[in-house]
Parts: structure tokens; sequence; C-alpha cells
């Protein structure tokens, strides 16, 4: 009888394979659970529709800029779509398609990199190290070229590794290469390492074979120089315009936190740890296959390192991840096998099970730890409803109460909360905020897609900072990235902020005059259901069919009024400078038609009526996003001269009349827009919602019917004031005015109401009294906020101090207000005498700053409220 072979597996080998089935269905659960479409990945769909369109590889039609850095992926979605399947779905199923080609991948390593008796257990460990990941499952998707850049570098590693390299795999391997390239920029670096790793290789075990190095590298050289070649007579640059756009300075201090965030989240301290065992053990018995992901990933993680790290939640690292899983899974059959060997076991039958075993019972620890941390965040980050700084977001038993059962887990997440603490702004953002943001804006945009060609004029331009999933719609519109990917001359523009200022890949911003040059004169925002809903998110509602408006803003009333047809478009007002009834306008529950212009500041000798004094001038407008109506108006802005007056010529109202004046302005002590009947004042008309963009504020003044009235304002120096377009206008009914009282209150409601209230302050005969108030406010951050509290409005002279924050519920004094928590403080208000409660608003400004861990300040949340009066009764 023929002899048992001691190194031919035991038939329970094969179950390896079945185990790894588990493992499979465990990713195709994480997959399911966080599968999205991120709005960059929308630029390539755009790119795609361009070139089937006929209109060429571009963004903008006519504009020869690439602004996307994954060409290979940018064409196998256009190849999709010329067959049929819309961009959408065709980035799902040719992400999970090269995330299946990924996992074969890595089982064909495991079968190069081992004897036949371990194949089985070191595909589980490999497998099981990839399935389990958080990360690698988040990249299963995104619409982003990620998955296809991983696989194609896996493909060309396992060519470039094999022990029999002759000229045939060599030249699979630089193809493999070439397409990663094509894939991302980064696939360059990727193909230099592998090149010096086989030459090296090579050398060292002696079998130096310059044809087959020239197989290796010819491929490559010819297909990514055949690219630069194209790139550059297309586009007229060597790079893809991203890099520009992207690349301001090193920044190295932010890398640090994003590599010590990913030890941490994606398990590295232990993945990594096993992989450097296995890789080195190998080395040392002249095997070195297992150095070639670390020959990869290493400088690889030196270029991330340099650059400050990525938006993207480690978007970069899934290479890393995949490549690593094998020498990881080799480290960890090596740690079994030296325990093993501590039996001293008989055959090699009993030191073989021995081993197994012990890497089955040294797995569960290690897989643990490498996959808890990035579960754990996973649940934290979906227990949010919406989490918009990912950085501040706090993993603790708190929010995932399971991390109590993992020893050691919650030391573990003291220290990532720290370390994401100070991650810069834009970098490691999570993909559950992504996943957010791109779900909204699909369902806000999705709609206009059946918008036909020619529904926007040619000459629409707008301008925004997320370039993905509103163009893709929008697809005749031309868009100005502000960031500049997509834009050669923002792309191009010096970042000047240092990097303690720098939010990543967000960095540049458009030179100034640049979207004036350019003609940026619409903002399309997210779809609506009505007219009236569309009108309460913009100034006017474009109709798409019957159940689907588009609110429209533009810093050019006239050239937007004239460019869409009257029936299809709707107005909150309407406005023109020649004929008086032409001017419509809907707030606060009607609708008011115009029946006299009184002053447009278009005629400079109808301007000279007024008398003007100091600050105020009637000159165009300097800034044109200021929304001029026409092209000039009345204004303080700007001005050497620190106060001034303007008065208007008088008119007659009439019963029924409502006085019409769009206001724009800067808050500021003693600005005032004051009616007066003759010499008497009457109110104050500058309305709550003061803000840099003209408005219209409608009031009634029937009751001053037959009576000569007239316009004062005034700018005691602080702040700004500017009208334009005054007009008499007459109630008419319309079948929006109903509508229009819920967005006229919107626009004009006070933003500080849900959270902070001030007493009133005592007035006597409507003559505002100097005196003590109190201010409450409700902490609405998830942090402990700092608030100070300025005066931003009312009479000239007037002072405002505000005593120590003590919690309502215990009256402990606190110098930052816990998070949800109430907290007040005693104002004290000093008034110049005779002060008018009618005539002057006292608003006051509160400014909010998060406080984190460290103590670091976050971004200011800013809340007015105005000061109430109550009249106090008489004394007897």
């Amino acid at each position: 009888m023929e002899a048992a072979d001691p190194t031919a597996p035991p038939r329970s080998e094969r179950w390896w394979y079945w185990a790894c089935v588990p493992l499979l269905g465990f990713l195709c659960a994480q997959i399911a659970a966080t599968i999205f479409l991120c709005d960059d990945a929308f630029i390539s769909f755009r790119y795609a529709r361009n070139l089937l369109d006929g209109h060429g590889l571009v963004f903008n039609r006519g504009e020869h800029v690439e602004g996307y850095t994954n060409f290979a992926w940018t064409m196998a979605i256009a190849g999709c779509w010329r067959l049929g399947m819309r961009p959408e779905l065709a980035a799902h199923v040719l992400s999970l398609a090269f995330t299946a080609g990924a996992l074969l991948v890595t089982v064909a390593i495991v079968r190069e990199t081992s004897a036949r008796p371990w194949r089985g257990l070191l595909t589980w460990l490999a497998l099981a190290f990839l399935c389990g990941s958080t990360s690698f499952a988040t990249w299963s998707t995104s619409g982003l070229e990620t998955r296809m850049f991983t696989c194609l570098v896996l493909a060309g590693a396992w060519q470039t590794m094999r022990a029999r390299f002759g000229m045939p795999t060599a030249i699979a391997a630089s193809l493999w290469f070439a397409l990663a390239a094509l894939t991302r920029p980064e696939g360059l670096l990727v193909f230099a390492c592998a090149f010096v790793w086989r030459l090296v290789r090579d050398r060292l075990v002696g079998e130096m074979r310059l044809w087959t190095l020239v197989a290796l590298l010819a491929p490559f050289t010819i297909v990514i120089g055949a690219h630069f070649l194209w790139r550059h007579a297309y586009y007229g640059a060597w790079l893809p315009n991203t890099y520009y756009a992207k690349h301001v300075r090193p920044w190295y201090e932010s890398g640090v936190d994003y590599f010590l965030a990913a030890a941490i989240e994606l398990g590295a301290w232990v993945s990594v740890t096993l992989a450097v065992i296995g890789a080195l053990v190998h080395a040392a018995r002249r095997d070195l296959a297992l150095l070639l992901p670390f020959a990869i990933v290493v400088p690889h993680a030196l270029y991330l390192l340099r650059i400050g790290g990525d938006h993207f939640e480690f978007r970069p690292l899934d290479l890393h991840v995949a490549l690593l899983a094998v020498p990881a899974a080799h480290g960890l059959l090596l740690l079994a096998q030296g325990a093993a060997a501590l039996w001293r076991a008989r055959d090699a039958a009993r030191q073989h099970a021995w081993t197994r075993r012990i890497a089955v019972v040294a797995a569960v620890p290690a897989l643990l730890y490498t996959h808890a941390m990035g579960v754990f965040s996973r649940l934290a980050a979906e227990d949010e409803v919406r989490p918009t700084i990912w950085s501040k977001l706090r993993v603790d038993a708190s929010a995932v109460p399971s991390i109590a059962f993992v020893p050691g887990a919650g030391d573990l997440c003291a220290v990532l909360n720290h370390v994401r603490s100070r991650l810069r702004a834009g970098v490691a953002e999570s993909a559950v905020i992504h996943r957010a943001f791109g779900r909204e804006q699909i369902a806000a945009f999705r709609a206009y897609e059946s918008l036909p060609d020619g529904a926007l004029p040619p000459d629409a331009v707008a301008a925004a900072t997320t370039v993905g999933i509103m163009p893709f719609y929008l697809r005749e519109l031309t868009v100005i990235d502000t960031l500049g990917l997509t834009d050669a001359t923002v792309a191009h523009t010096p970042a000047t902020r240092s990097n303690d200022e720098r939010v990543l890949a967000h960095d540049r911003s458009p030179p100034a005059g640049y979207l004036r040059r350019r003609g940026v004169d619409i903002l399309p925002l997210g779809s609506a259901a009505t007219a009236a809903d569309a009108l309460a998110h913009a100034e006017y509602a474009l109709r798409v069919d019957d159940s689907v408006w588009m609110p429209l803003d533009s810093d050019f009333r006239d050239w937007l009024q004239a460019s869409f047809p009257r029936d299809e478009l709707v107005a909150r007002w309407w406005t023109d400078g020649s004929d008086p009834a032409r001017n419509e306008i809907l707030a606060d529950g009607e609708l008011v038609r115009g029946r006299r212009l009184l002053s447009t500041f278009e005629d400079r000798e109808a301007g000279a009526q007024w008398r003007l004094d100091g600050a105020f001038r009637i000159a165009a407008d300097s800034e044109p996003f200021r929304r001029c109506l026409g092209r000039s108006m009345l204004s303080s802005e700007s001005t050497t001269a620190a106060s001034g007056s303007a008065c208007s010529p008088g008119f007659i109202a009439e019963a029924g009349d409502r006085l019409v004046v769009f206001v724009a302005g800067q808050r500021g002590l003693g600005l005032e827009l004051a009616l007066f009947a003759g010499e008497t004042f009457v109110r104050n008309l500058l309305p709550i919602a003061l803000g840099g963009l003209l408005t219209p504020c409608v009031d009634e003044i029937g009751d001053l019917a037959g009576r000569e009235v007239h316009l004062e304002l005034r700018d005691a120096g602080e702040g700004w004031l500017a009208i334009d377009h005054v007009l008499l206008a007459k109630s008419e009914p319309s079948p929006l005015a109903a509508a229009s009282c819920r967005w006229s209150r919107c626009l004009q409601r006070e933003p500080a109401a849900q959270c902070l209230t001030i007493d009133p302050l005592p007035s006597c005969g409507g003559v505002a009294v100097s005196g003590d108030s109190k201010i409450t406010i409700v902490n609405p951050l998830p942090q402990p906020i700092m608030v100070r509290v300025d005066l931003v409005e009312g009479p000239v002279d007037t002072t405002l101090a505000c005593g120590s924050w003590r919690t309502v519920a215990s009256g402990e004094p606190c110098a930052a207000i816990p998070a949800g928590a109430a907290a007040e403080a005693a104002l004290h208000l000093t008034l110049p005498q005779g002060a008018s409660v009618a005539r002057h608003r006292v608003t006051a400004r509160v400014t909010a700053h998060a406080v984190d861990a460290d103590g670091t300040l976050g971004e200011p949340l800013v809340l007015d409220a105005v000061v109430p009066w109550v009249e106090a009764p008489a004394a007897k």
C-alpha cells in the first residue's frame, strides 16, 4: 500500500471554502446597508452624457476641461449607457462586479503565495479580513471608481508576483496596471513601485531577464503615453484639471491625524502588524512575494500623508485593505504555527490540526479588533439623523451599547474620538454624510431631467460648490464649479489660506469678478410639487410639468423675466420700471399690483428730487449680486461719509393703497426707514429680516388717504441701507395670494424664535425706557457653546451689557452652556432720552461657538433677536 503524503491536505480542508460563504453573506449584508451614490460620481456621469450626446468628453458644452480623474471609469459608464443601462444603475453593477473580481484575485494571490495544505485556511482568513471591513463594503458602491482601481491593482500585483513570470505574464501585468492608471492617477505611482519591486526581486534571486522586464514596462508606457498625448491635444494640459484644483501644498499635520484615525477605525494596528509579520518571515525564507503589497502601500501612504489625507472617508485606503489582506492572513497563520510547535506533535497531521485550531481561535480576537471599530463608528453615524460634522461625531457606549461587550473598546473609542476631533475640515468625511446628501440631491433634482432641450436659455449660467447631481439632471445648463474641479480658471487661482484654515479639496475659489465675467445669472433649487411650494424657497418658480416646479433665483431679474415664457414662470414679485401695472408683488397673503411708480432711481433727474445728505447717493450698483432692480438704486453703502439721510418727494395716498419699497441693508445703530405724514412720524418700515438682497416691504397706508406722505432714510454711521423701486399699489385677488402668507412670514420671521427669548423692557407713552431685562437661550447644538451678546441695531448711543450665564435648572454659573440646556443672563440696556419704541428697533445679536472636547471653538451660530417692549401702566 502506498504511504500517505504528509503534505497532502486533509479531506476537511475543502470545508474552509464552504466556510467562506457566511463571510460573503456578511459582506453582502453590509453592502446592502451602505449602498449609495455620492454627488461627485455624477460629474463622471455628466461627462458620459455629453460624450454620448455628441458634445465630446466635456462637463460644460464647448469647454474642454478634464474635470474627472477616472478616464477608464467614465468610458465604462458611457459604454454601459450606450447599451441601455443608465449610469445610476451601471455604477453599482460595475462596482459590484469589480468587488467580486477583487475577491477572486485575492483567492488567486493566496494560491500563488501559499503551500497547498494551507490554501483553504488562508483563503478563509484573507476573505475574513476583507469581508468584515465596513470600509471595504462602503466602497463596493458609491458611484466612484474606487473598487475598479483596487481590483485592477490587485490583478496587476497578482501577475507581477507570480513565480512563473514570463513575457505573457509580464504583458498581462503591464496592461492591468495601465488600466489602473487610466482609472486613477495614482496608478502611475503604483506601477512604478511594482516595476521596481520586480526588478529588485529578480536581481536578488538571480532571475534577471531583460526581455521580461521590457515586456512589463513597454505596454504600460505605450498606453499611458498615448493617453497623455491625447489629453494634451484635447484639453491643453498634461495633468487633469483636478490636480491643479486640489493640490495646494504639503499638509503633513492633517495626514498624520488622518492615518491615526484610520489605524483605529480600520483596525490597521492589528491587520498591518500581522501583515508585517507575514511579509518579513516569508522574506527571511527568500520568498519576497508578500513584500510587493508593502512596496505599493508604503509609497502610496507617504503620498497621502503629504497631501493631508482624503476628503472621503478612508477611500484611498481601500487599496491598502485589499493588498494587505493576504499578508495579514499569512501573519496570523505563522503565529498559529509557532504556537502549535510548542505542542511538539509526533507527526505532521497532528501539527497541522493544532495549527488550524489555534489559527481559528486567534482569528476571533484579530478579526474582532480589526473590524469592530468600523462597525461601531458606522452604527454611531447611522444613529444620527443627518451627521453634518463627521469629525465631531463621538463613538461611545451611550451611542452604541454593544461597545461595552468588547474588552478595551471603550478606551479605543476615547482615542478615536480625540483623534477625530483633531481632523481638519473636509478630511475623512463619513460616507454616511455623502449618502444622505446624495439622496437629498437626487430627490431634489431628478425630476428636471424631463425638461426638453431648449427649456433653459442658452446663456443661463449657474455656479455651485457641488457640481455632480444638479448639473447632471440639468444637462443643458452651464455650471461653474466654484471649487475648480471642472473649471480651469478657478483651479489655477492661488489658494491663500494657511494650512490651519484649509478645507481639504475645497481650497480654491473664483478670482474677483470671475463669476460676473462668466455671466452667472441663475440659481436653480430642488423641485417642488406646486408653484406655492417652489416660491417658498426662491423668488421664481418655473413650471416643469403639472406636478413639478423648479424654484429659481437670479441676480439679474430683468434677464430672467425676459428669458422665460410668462405663462411658465411664476414670481413672488414682478418688477417693471416703465409700466406700473406690470409690477406684481405677492406678500402677506395678498397680491398687490402697482398703480404709480414713485421712484426707480434709473432717471437721475427724477432721483434728484430726493434730498440727499452725507452717505446717501444714487449710483449704479457696484455689486451685481445685490439684485439691483435695474442699473441703480439709493444706497448709503460704500461711501466715504460716515452718516447721512435721504428724504423723498411727497405723494398723496389713496384709500386702499399699499406702499411698496424694495429694501436691503446691514443692521447698525441709528438705521431708519421712516414713513411721515407731513411732519408727523407714522412708523418705521424696516423689516425684521433685513439682509443684503433687495426684497419688498409692503405697508398698508390707506389710513393716510388724502394726506401728503413721504419717506425719510437715516444712517447714523453703522451698517448701511439701500432702497429701490418705490411704488403705490392696490390689492387684487390671486390664487397664490393665500400661499404667500406662508413664504412671506418665512422671509420675515425671527430666526432666533425657537431657542432665544428676551424679556420685555418697559416703555412709557411709546418712549423706550432704559433698564434691566433677561435673555434666555436653549443650546440647540449637541455640544457645549460659549455665547457672546452684542447690540447690532437701535438708536444712536444705545448700549447693551450682558451679565454672566447661569443654567436655568441649577442656577449655577456656566462658562459654556451644556448641550440641550437652558441658560439665562441679565441684560442692561441704556438708550438715549426720548427714543421712540415705534421708530427705533433694538436688535441683539447672539453669537454661539461650539466648544470641542479639547477646548477649540467651532464655527459660530449667529442668532438675531429684537428686544420687545411692553407699555408700563400709568402711575396713579
